[in-house]
């Protein structure tokens, strides 16, 4: 069963409840013959049509907008997250901005000194109390001295 069918029946499941509670039968609305307001798939019970004309198409688009949202170029800067000194030292090795240093290195002062600075900056936040790290990127950046770290 996909998630798609596993989605569609807990919804009915929903509203077969609220039917049974107010009383009423399902009921799929009347298809005229060329449609143009609305989808006109067609369907032999009340399910398969509000599956077919509202629950496919509706699911369809929430997965395009979150595909469209969260590109390739989206995760790679997203890795950069793990620059921010809470989370570098917190978990160290499970930090990869290898894919971010590649794309953005043409960006970069002095990208073949990356891994040297990012060590610098990981020890210079190791040595410090958990409670005085940044733990946003918008601190990390106000923390950061550009002469001394450049390619952070």
């Amino acid at each position: 069963m996909t998630w798609r069918q596993t989605l569609a029946r807990s919804i009915v499941k929903q509203y077969q409840w609220l039917r049974n509670l107010i009383g009423t039968e399902p009921s799929k609305p009347r298809i005229a013959g060329r449609q143009q307001l609305r989808s006109n798939a067609p369907a032999s019970t009340p399910y398969e049509y509000y599956k077919r004309n509202l629950a496919i198409p509706f699911l369809d688009h929430i997965n395009e907008n979150l595909h469209t949202q969260f590109t390739g170029l989206a995760k790679k800067a997203t890795s950069l997250l793990g620059l921010v000194p809470a989370v570098i030292c917190s978990d160290p090795d499970s930090i990869d901005i290898n894919e971010a240093v590649e794309l953005y290195s043409t960006d970069l002062p002095s990208p073949e000194l990356i891994w040297l600075e990012v060590k610098r900056w990981k020890l210079r936040y190791q040595r410090m109390d958990a409670d005085a790290r940044p733990d946003s990127p918008a601190a990390a950046i106000k923390d950061c001295d550009g002469t001394i770290f450049p390619n952070i």
